[in-house]
């Protein structure tokens, strides 16, 4: 499956408007604001520091409104040794964000609302349709913006429907951790035919695994199913029939001879499916696949 977003990936798409140099200056932190600012990185929202109606700003209960659609987050992300809590926030800023929840590694989110700052800096940045969501390594109370590990907006209406798989990435600068994100559009994918499934892949996991990324759905008895095109942003389906138990992700060149672990499920006739690569290290015998539905819009 494409990636879509790779580190902090389109963190400011200026749009500054009649704030322009006003707001430039203070753009990474809550300066330009219609309120008083009183929280240091990170604040004290919660009981953990990071909760409540922005973290270290003012407890404002319309700080943050509602977008209609629904978003959830998938967290297959390991540093190689092993996995990765997340923290995911609403927001630009440390200081300002909405905190949403500790993602355990391995976790699937439920569909989340997706949330809107209401402050004045955010509406100049953001579309009336765009939430902005960022991640951080769970407990950091501190990074910039253009240290965070997911920093992108999305733009939502009534029939949105997301999920947003989480894995790790390539070292550019030692051993700082690199996350990538795909997104999956539900909302664009078709509904199976009758008597069959369609099983997409997410194997961004195992792209630090040397000659273990090269990956396909295979069932039990079932080698090499066949396909139909990509289509949102999920790439292609593997068509099962209904009743295949036995999903694994096979090494494509092997024929289907070796692979990840078998995850649990069984496929369910016109039901669509995302088979989800996960390595806790970055090892051939280390990966696993993990099924999870998928709510196709057609």
């Amino acid at each position: 499956m494409a990636t879509m977003r790779t580190g902090s990936a389109r963190i400011f798409g200026w749009r500054l408007g009649a704030l322009g140099s006003l707001c430039l200056a203070v753009a990474l932190s809550a300066g330009c604001d219609d309120e008083t600012e009183d929280g240091g990185g990170g604040g004290e929202g919660g009981e953990d520091g990071a909760g409540g109606s922005g973290t270290g700003g003012s407890d404002s209960e319309d700080e943050f409104a509602d977008l209609p659609g629904a978003i959830r987050f998938a967290n297959f992300v390991s540093d190689g040794a092993a996995g990765v809590d997340l923290d995911l926030y609403w927001g630009a800023t440390l200081e300002s964000a909405e905190f949403v929840d500790t993602v355990a590694y391995g976790d699937v989110t439920e569909y989340l609302v997706p949330r809107q700052s209401q402050r004045l800096l955010a509406q100049a940045l953001l579309d009336e349709d765009e939430a902005r969501y960022f991640l951080v390594e769970a407990g950091d109370r501190i990074s910039l913006p253009d240290r965070f590990l997911v920093n992108t907006d999305e733009a939502f209406a009534e029939t949105t429907r997301e999920t947003v798989v989480l894995s790790g990435g390539e070292a550019l600068i030692g051993d700082a951790l690199v996350v990538t994100s795909s997104v999956v559009l539900e909302h664009r994918l078709e509904t199976a035919p009758l008597g069959s499934a369609y099983v997409y892949v997410s194997s961004g996991a195992f792209n630090e695994i040397p000659d273990g990324d090269f990956v396909q759905v295979a069932a039990a008895g079932v080698c090499g199913p066949p396909t139909e095109p990509a289509i949102g942003n999920a790439g292609e389906a593997f068509v099962l029939d209904a009743g295949a138990t036995g999903l694994y992700l096979s090494d494509a060149n092997t024929d289907c001879a070796t692979g990840s672990t078998v995850a649990e499920g069984t496929a369910r006739t016109r039901q669509s499916y995302l088979l989800i690569g996960k390595a806790d290290t970055y090892d051939l015998d280390a990966r696993e696949a993990v099924l999870i539905d998928l709510t196709p819009g057609g």
